[in-house]
């Protein structure tokens, strides 16, 4: 079983990219560039009080206390700092600097993936080509692409030099949350993905970092932070525009098992239509109810010498994200989509993943679950 950064910390890193690459992008005024204190020339930086006043005007923030505190956030997550590490983010005449910009950000693989994920999602937003609006039965699907195209666009941009290294680059975006599919493993097939920065671009900063600002005055009691739920923790619907016509005759992705031969990623091109890619959010107090669409199932996964060959993601409940189809849980029966309810005797399910995977650990190679899934998934 692998473990990653905390749900939060990924959406505080996506969202401070994203403001990196709209800041360097701005030229009216240019917010990033050279500037000269006391005749020492500081690289690349951009001044506090200017960057309050981008944030209000682009509807950002609603205050200037607001719009520091979402700097503040950035900043303890060590997106940005001060040139001279010397203040806290400020709305004053300081310099300051996104620490990908001076090459101080935190260096551990996980953090390389992600911004290697927003690199290529803003790489991939510009040619306006590969993202786009798309039918799948009876929905249409914002921002999505498929996994042959994004491999196809990998190569031809010389990002991997063969389609097995993007499929290896599709599988670790997927697993640290930066594209989604609540079915599939990463493929090199017709399958939709989704790149979950949309889900924070569509956002004001305040409202996508949990900070409730209102814009009366700049007194500090008129904001705080909420413990936001982050935005692909929790499965949500997906939502119909219009009906569309399908050819018949046409095999849906979504028989494909998550145990069958195929469920990690191939070289295969078949012509199927993808599976839906966003599922309903779920509510612990759903999985609890006798009389619901859920049911409960136990399941005993021994690990072998890799691990026990599942990944889970989300929180309050905690889901099953991906499953090693020749792994151990395969075998035992855990599937993709199951919700945990009970780790080792203990209720798991208003916990985070973090704390699931620190609890199947205590338990060495053996791990007893009690599962929650849906009535017509069990059968």
């Amino acid at each position: 079983m692998t473990e990653h950064i905390s749900m939060k910390t990924l959406q505080v890193l996506l969202i401070g990219e994203h403001l990196r690459n709209r800041l360097h992008a701005e030229e009216d005024p240019v917010m990033i560039h050279d500037r000269r204190y006391r005749l020492r020339t500081f690289s690349c930086c951009f001044v506090g009080r200017e960057l309050v006043d981008w944030l209000i005007k682009n509807s950002e923030a609603n205050s200037r206390t607001g719009a520091a505190h979402c700097m503040n956030i950035l900043l303890e997550n060590s997106v940005i700092h001060h040139v001279c590490d010397e203040h806290h983010f400020k709305d004053e005449m300081l310099f300051y600097r996104f620490r990908r910009d001076d090459d101080t950000v935190v260096r551990n693989p996980d953090h390389a993936v992600i911004y290697k994920g927003c690199d290529i999602y803003h790489r991939v937003k510009n040619e306006n080509n590969l993202i786009k609006l798309r039918p799948c039965h009876d929905f249409m699907h914002r921002s999505c692409f498929t996994g042959l195209e994004l491999v196809d666009w990998l190569i031809q941009n010389g990002d991997v030099s063969h389609r097995d290294q993007a499929v290896l680059l599709g599988r670790e975006l997927l697993d640290q949350g930066i594209i989604k599919h609540d079915e599939f493993h990463f493929r090199d097939e017709n399958i939709f993905y989704l790149f979950m920065i949309d889900k924070v671009v569509n956002k004001k900063m305040i409202y996508a970092l949990g900070i409730v600002d209102e814009k009366i005055t700049c007194s500090p009691r008129n904001f705080k932070q909420r413990n936001f739920l982050p935005f692909s923790s929790q499965r949500s619907s997906p939502v119909p525009f219009r009906k569309e016509k399908q050819e018949e005759n046409i095999p849906s992705d979504n028989q494909t098992s998550p145990e069958s031969s195929d469920f990690f990623p191939s070289s295969g091109r078949l012509n199927q239509s993808p599976g839906p890619v966003i599922m309903r959010e779920i509510r612990p107090e759903e999985l609890l109810n006798p009389n619901g669409l859920f049911i409960s199932k136990n399941i005993r996964v021994k690990s072998d010498a890799v691990g026990f060959g599942f990944v889970v993601r989300g929180a309050s409940p905690v889901h099953v994200q991906t499953v090693d189809p020749k792994g151990p849980a395969a075998a035992a029966g855990l599937k993709v989509g199951m919700y945990l309810k009970s780790v080792n005797g203990k209720n798991v399910l208003y916990w985070t993943h973090r704390e699931v995977a620190q609890e199947m650990l205590r338990g060495q190679n053996i791990t007893n679950l009690v599962v929650v899934t849906h009535r017509r998934v069990a059968h």
